[in-house]
């Protein structure tokens, strides 16, 4: 029975980072995207459309935070190469 309590704990836990990143991080991009598009008045006012501050603020915050995902994954793939971990919050490497 704990097997089966186990089992069910790490699919829940695949189930969860899935959802974060399988569709969490395209779904923020999607949304900076969006944020960039905000006040445009239809597909003939794309050429001239500028977006607003807050809404390249905004944007930016989206971008930025989907590329530091990126980079974390990336540093644990390859810290784990190297036998060290990440510690996240504040980035820094271990030894195993």
């Amino acid at each position: 029975m704990q097997i089966l309590t186990q089992l069910i704990e790490a699919a829940g836990e695949v189930l969860l980072y899935a959802v974060v990143l399988g569709a969490g991080l395209p779904a923020l991009f999607a949304v900076g995207v969006w944020a960039l598009s905000f006040g445009a008045k239809g597909v003939d006012d794309v050429s001239e459309h500028h977006p607003h501050l807050i809404a390249k603020i905004f944007a930016g915050i989206c971008f930025a935070g989907v590329v530091l995902a990126i980079l974390a994954g990336i540093f644990i793939i390859v810290g784990h190469g190297f036998g060290v971990t990440l510690q996240l919050g504040w980035p820094l490497f271990v030894a195993k």
